[in-house]
């Protein structure tokens, strides 16, 4: 019982962080035009995580009452934010590389009808019945689709993830920026490998200890956005240096 209620709280704070970091983000939507495509991509990550651990939370309470048919009935619905969480990814990613608007939305059109596509295959396909344990209830579809679901929804988005580091790296922009993008996307990571982790493991602690990881991602993209002031002072540059910066990335991408 311990088990699941401590499951259960880690879910609630995933749940809970990453909505109160998008509600925090509010405060960012006075940016520039050209800026807020990221934004929104960036918002929506956010709230697939958030109801994905929405649905492993209700699942755990489910087991909890020994409820097993609404458990498998919401395993196969948190395959769903799962497999579309690689879209925003994609189109935030491409989107800061190349600023088209049109290249990022066919991009994260294609992942996002391959994530649909491997849903309803998971849906489709008979599930096993779970392994309960002191932690949770675990479904097993490792076999099944993790080749599939690796080979386009993970390896894409941990690609152009990595590419985008090396860019942010060698182009010289603000720290601020720099920053921001650097965590931003390291916490992306965390997030995306740790819930794949999640929904593969069938080592309780494991899992267990995925979901920790991905509530750290959720505090790392919270300092992104809202650094400590020791940090933040270190990063602010020169006013007129970042309005300068911030013009000459809105005439490059007219």
């Amino acid at each position: 019982m311990l088990g699941l209620i401590v499951n259960a709280s880690i879910c609630a704070s995933i749940m809970l962080a990453s909505l109160g970091f998008i509600i925090a983000m509010r405060g960012s939507e006075d940016a520039g035009a050209q800026s807020k495509p990221t934004l929104y991509s960036f918002k929506l990550f956010w709230l697939l995580v958030g109801l994905l651990y929405f649905f492993e939370f209700v699942r755990i309470i489910a087991v909890y009452n020994g409820n097993f048919e609404i458990d498998k009935l919401l395993f196969e619905l948190s395959i769903i934010p799962f497999s579309l969480m690689s879209a925003p990814l994609v189109y935030f990613v491409v989107y800061l590389v190349k600023g088209s608007k049109s290249a990022s939305t066919i991009f994260s059109l294609a992942v996002c009808v391959f994530g649909l596509c491997f849903s309803a295959l998971v849906f489709l396909t008979p599930l096993e019945p779970p392994t309960l344990t002191y932690w949770s209830s675990m479904y097993d579809i490792g076999d099944l689709f993790f080749p599939l679901y690796i080979s386009v929804l993970y390896i894409l988005p941990i690609l152009l993830i990595i590419g985008l580091l090396v860019v942010i790296i060698k182009r010289p922009i603000p720290k601020r920026i720099k920053y921001r993008i650097t965590l931003s996307l390291v916490a992306i990571s965390l997030v995306l490998d740790f819930s794949l982790v999640d929904k593969i493991a069938q080592i309780p602690e494991l899992q267990v200890a995925s979901r920790i990881f991905v509530l750290i991602g959720v505090v790392f993209a919270f300092l992104a956005y809202f650094p400590p002031m020791s940090i933040k002072e270190r990063l602010e540059p020169p006013p007129h240096y970042d309005y300068e910066y911030e013009e000459e990335i809105d005439e490059d991408r007219d």
